[in-house]
């Protein structure tokens, strides 16, 4: 069994110590353990989703907040709030306007997300954290909330309940945009192929 831990496994990988062939055999399994840590560290990033009960159970805090400012590394590129340079996780300030689990009281947050958010809009936020930073990283953990949507829909509802309803609410919104995007994408392609 190989141990990472001997005095001699990194000096001779990085001073090129025992034979070529040892090397570049010291050198992959250096190389695969790097990228073995890469992927590790970006599952943890964003968690996926697997079910609602389990995606309720996990989050610490879900709320329902409005989005009042965006990074200052974002720019606008044809009309649409893009980043300046991507790296990773950035700061939303929101205003929480109820909290469907957890302890968060309704008022002004910043928010960890690497998802964007757009000023002015509503979403479903739920954090994994487990101390006062509100992460939400994980699959589902933005999900834009429609205008038309009445926050009063959830009252007396489960925690389970009010989530499912509010994604139902994105899934309705996305189904009826899909026609007006296909058809677009239809006049376009014609457009290009003439």
């Amino acid at each position: 069994m190989l141990c990472l831990c001997t005095n001699d496994f990194v000096p001779n990988i990085l001073l090129g110590g025992g034979s070529e062939s040892d090397n570049m055999k010291k050198t992959g399994l250096a190389l695969v353990l790097l990228l073995g840590c890469g992927v590790l560290s970006w599952a943890f990033i964003r968690p996926p989703f697997t079910d609602l009960p389990r995606f309720v159970e996990r989050h610490r805090d879900i709320v329902v907040a409005d989005c009042v400012s965006i990074p200052p590394d974002f720019v606008i590129v044809d009309g649409k709030k893009i980043f300046l340079e991507y790296r990773g996780v950035y700061p939303f300030d929101v205003k929480v306007v109820r909290m469907l689990k957890g302890s968060l009281p309704p008022g002004n947050r910043r928010i960890r997300t690497s998802f964007t958010m757009v000023p002015g809009k509503r979403y479903l936020l739920s954090n994994l954290g487990y101390d006062d930073d509100f992460q939400a990283l994980a699959e589902l953990s933005v999900v834009e909330v429609s205008d038309q949507f009445d926050l009063s829909q959830l009252d007396g509802k489960p925690v389970k309940e009010q989530v499912a309803s509010l994604l139902s609410n994105r899934l309705a919104t996305l189904r009826s945009t899909i026609p007006k995007l296909e058809a677009e994408r239809t006049l376009l392609e014609k457009a290009v192929h003439e």
